[in-house]
């Protein structure tokens, strides 16, 4: 769902005239929201498979604490700088 509202948001604001090339904004908003996107799609097919192997132990567990840490440092340059 995240997937596809996000590419519904990117069309409208290329429509728009917001591109990659639009400034510095521009870049940050659509480099920040490609990166979102694509660890989005590798968290959704790491527990699709950890889901179908619930048995055997994996290194998923470690991913997403990953994840929480690098969400924590983004907001954290983003909101309180």
């Amino acid at each position: 769902t995240f997937l596809g509202v996000q590419l519904f948001a990117w069309i409208a604001l290329w429509r728009a005239g917001l591109t990659p090339g639009s400034g510095a904004f521009a870049s940050l908003l659509y480099g920040l929201t490609w990166l979102h996107a694509l660890h989005t799609a590798v968290g959704v097919v790491g527990l699709a498979v950890q889901a179908a192997r619930a048995r055997a132990p994996g290194g998923w567990g470690a991913y997403w604490h990953l994840v929480s840490f690098a969400w924590l440092a983004i907001a954290s340059g983003l909101f309180l700088s």
